[in-house]
């Protein structure tokens, strides 16, 4: 993203990013042109939060609706930092507001085979960050969300029993079990994929 900032010349004053699998509703879209009609000069850009979809069925509940990630900003405002699965807000000069309306996620378009060969690869990815970033305590208390699930997820993943007590939460404590075959079966996934990083993080750690 920032490879894109810097050599792609946008001309507008905001610019939004949007994965291959992501879908603006007219809602956000109707949301979003409003947002940047009238934020003050103070923010530098919008954490947005989606709709997980499988199967035609929004996962509201595993998926613990409503999810952060800045990516709408305001020219020359903010950059992003590489933060294991996914690029996060780094330098901002400003504010970061909220867009409430969600746009849609299609995470699984492209079938299972292609779901599990990108979480083989972010696996890799989070291990290595899990295990080499360092977390400031302030981050384990900050506002915004995104600077929380950033610095907890290193210390959740040495809890013994990680990957089960990730399903668990997901499937009974957020009412994952409510989405029916879909909660279960994205659930189970998201569990497999935290036991991957769990092994990946211990390879890492015998090469130290």
């Amino acid at each position: 993203r920032n490879w894109a900032l810097a050599h792609c010349q946008p001309t507008g004053e905001w610019i939004l990013f949007f994965d291959a699998d992501e879908v603006a509703t007219p809602a956000f879209s109707q949301a979003l042109l409003h947002a940047i009609s009238t934020a003050p000069d103070s923010v530098a850009g919008f954490y947005c939060c989606w709709k997980m979809m499988m199967n035609g069925r929004w996962l509201k509940h595993c998926d613990s609706f409503p999810k952060w990630q800045f990516r709408v900003l305001r020219r020359g405002r903010a950059l992003f930092v590489d933060s294991g699965h996914g690029q996060k807000e780094g330098d901002v000069r400003g504010e970061i507001s909220y867009l409430r309306e969600p746009y849609l996620h299609y995470a699984f378009s492209k079938g299972w085979a292609a779901w599990w060969a990108r979480h083989n690869e972010y696996s890799s990815r989070e291990a290595r960050d899990r295990l080499e970033r360092a977390v400031p305590a302030r981050e384990l208390f900050a506002r915004d969300p995104s600077q929380r699930n950033k610095a907890i997820k290193p210390l959740v993943s040495r809890i013994p029993g990680w990957p089960l007590m990730r399903f668990l939460h997901m499937y009974v404590v957020k009412a994952g079990f409510l989405e029916g075959r879909e909660g279960f079966t994205y659930c189970a996934s998201m569990a497999c994929y935290e036991f991957m990083i769990r092994l990946k993080m211990a390879e890492l750690r015998k090469k130290m």
